[in-house]
């Protein structure tokens, strides 16, 4: 719910901001042209006019960004929840128009509605009715109208999409500069790979396996929001997952639950995966957690990055799931910062020396 809200208020925040832009300028303009031809005195014989660069406008680009800001909102969820999104991107684009168009429309009737039955407006709507018959307006206004507002909609998209493409918060990091220099935090990491993956990817080939881990992380993906999991990169048939730590909360379970959630989401789907693909798929971690150093890296194309022995030690704690036969492993460091087990078995397999490094770490199994 935190992450809906969250989202909700992002697009009507971003719409209210654009059409309070956009009224900032049309009152300007028509001010402008009624000081450059000396229209006051016709301005006073038309109720319409002054209330057309009255405060008023202000308070139509607020609701309408409230209005139009939860229709989007909608929109964008209810494409995300259904196969859709699953779509070919300009698919996805020209269904989203058609739905915009549909929203936008109704939000105005619905604006006209809130206008003339809270009093805002100084006349009825039969008044407007012959007021727009007996002084049209260019069609050009129409025109620039539209445009605005499909510029408008193409730029909040595109926002949207590079979040997606950087994570959440990300993006904003990387404009604000803020890991333009080498940094340290407090983060936990889980490495998440597919089991046997080799011997499945030789079964069922390279394309066939490829929808697999498609649907594999798709599955995963609804998970995460609840976890507040950053998703910080995929590599093959692997996920890498990192929650920061801080001082106002213990969320070095998330992690944890986010595992099982996700093995029992695959298991509730066990008809559709050996149906279409002939296997379960099933996964195995590694989790760690400690300081790192963080830094934006790349010019051509640019990301954020975590550097540091902690998230070494998570990959290879990943690797010895084979060889101890467990499903998931986790640092001596992250099991004494569980608060809650939540009925998890935590086993003790003692000290282990992991593949490259120099000392042992104490690792532990849990179930």
């Amino acid at each position: 719910m935190r992450r809906y809200f969250f989202d909700w208020l992002f697009y009507v925040a971003m719409w209210m901001i654009v059409t309070l832009f956009y009224s900032i300028i049309f009152i300007s303009m028509l001010n402008g042209i009624i000081e450059i031809f000396d229209l006051e005195s016709e301005l006073n014989k038309e109720p319409v006019y002054t209330y057309m660069v009255s405060y008023h406008q202000y308070i139509e680009a607020v609701v309408f960004g409230i209005l139009f800001g939860t229709a989007t909102f909608g929109i964008n969820l209810a494409v995300d929840s259904t196969s859709i999104h699953k779509m070919s991107f300009g698919k996805t684009i020209i269904i989203k128009t058609v739905l915009y168009f549909i929203a936008i429309t109704l939000v105005f009737f619905m604006m006209a509605g809130i206008i003339f039955t809270s009093g805002m407006s100084p006349v009825d709507a039969q008044y407007y009715l012959v007021f727009y018959q007996e002084h049209p307006i260019p069609k050009q206004i129409y025109i620039g109208i539209t445009l605005f507002f499909i510029m408008s909609t193409m730029l909040i998209n595109f926002v949207v999409l590079m979040i997606k493409k950087f994570g959440p918060g990300h993006m904003f990091q990387i404009i604000l500069g803020r890991y333009h220099k080498p940094m340290t935090e407090n983060r936990i990491f889980m490495f998440l790979d597919l089991k046997d993956s080799t011997t499945i990817a030789e079964k069922l080939g390279h394309i066939i396996y490829s929808k697999l881990l498609q649907q594999c992380f798709l599955d995963l993906n609804k998970l995460i929001p609840k976890s507040r999991a950053e998703i910080y990169q995929y590599v093959g048939d692997e996920a890498v997952l990192t929650w920061r730590i801080r001082g106002y909360e213990s969320n070095f379970a998330r992690p944890i639950r986010l595992f099982f959630a996700f093995k029992k989401k695959l298991e509730q789907r066990s008809k559709y995966y050996t149906g279409k693909f002939g296997v379960l798929p099933k996964f195995k971690a590694g989790i760690n957690a400690g300081v790192v150093t963080v830094a934006e890296i790349g010019d051509l194309k640019r990301e954020i990055a975590y550097h540091g022995d902690v998230v070494n030690t998570a990959s290879r704690l990943r690797s010895a799931c084979n060889e101890f036969d467990k499903e998931l492993l986790a640092s001596e460091y992250v099991v004494r910062n569980i608060d809650e087990t939540y009925n998890y078995r935590i086993e003790e397999i003692g000290e282990v020396n992991l593949r490259g490094k120099k000392n042992s770490i104490k690792v532990f199994c849990i179930a």
